[in-house]
């Protein structure tokens, strides 16, 4: 196994009758940017919508009980 300059490791196979070719994967210490910042604004998002939601749920109960008087 020779390293390729990236986290993961590069790999060479005995197969020549397809040409060259290689398989490059994330390496444990490896990062995705985009990924991660996708991930952390969905991820914001998600609880906007949350609280949203219970906030809308609470003036909804709020309002119902207020009828009920």
């Amino acid at each position: 196994m020779a390293s390729a300059g990236f986290p993961g490791t590069f790999e060479s196979s005995g197969l020549i009758e397809f040409g060259d070719f290689a398989l490059i994967a994330q390496g444990p210490g490896g990062t995705n940017p985009v990924g991660t910042l996708v991930g952390g604004i969905f991820g914001i998002l998600m609880v906007a919508v949350l609280v949203v939601l219970l906030l809308w749920s609470l003036v909804r109960w709020g309002v119902s009980r207020a009828r009920l008087r």
